[in-house]
């Protein structure tokens, strides 16, 4: 469960950065991934996992890994969505490249519904690859976030 919930929140952290200058990226990555964090552990006790196993390596550690790995499949489709949104999701569709954490953005929103949990990071990830949102608007959403 962490896994797919890391990937999906990867995506939101490398689309801030894309659009972040650097010194002030280095101030809001942190948050980011502190409030995904946050959204995992909620995830997760909703489907009877406990707290401490998504504060450790699987959890907490994976996540910081993926947020901030340049070369990660999520890391990199995040900030692409920011330069070209369309391709991304038509290279997707098509299935030229893979991404899990497109796929798992779609689970963990309705999961999020079903069990009436309060996602703002997942929500807007989902909201800028299905819904087609901007990503820069997406980008302010999530500033906004922490």
């Amino acid at each position: 469960m962490a896994g797919a919930i890391k990937n999906c929140l990867a995506i939101g952290v490398s689309l801030v950065e894309a659009a972040s200058p650097n010194p002030e990226i280095n101030e809001i990555r942190p948050k980011l991934i502190k409030q995904g964090l946050k959204e995992m552990i909620k995830i997760g006790k909703a489907m009877g996992g406990k707290e401490k196993t998504f504060s450790g390596p699987a959890g907490l550690g994976d996540l910081i890994l993926t947020s901030t790995n340049p070369i990660s499949r999520n890391f990199q489709f995040g900030k692409n969505l920011l330069l070209d949104a369309h391709k991304m999701r038509q290279d997707i569709k098509e299935r030229k490249i893979t991404v899990e954490g497109f796929d798992s953005t779609w689970a963990l929103y309705e999961l999020g519904k079903l069990n009436q949990i309060d996602l703002p990071i997942i929500n807007e990830i989902y909201k800028v690859i299905y819904k087609k949102i901007s990503p820069r608007k997406t980008v302010k959403n999530l500033i906004q976030l922490v």
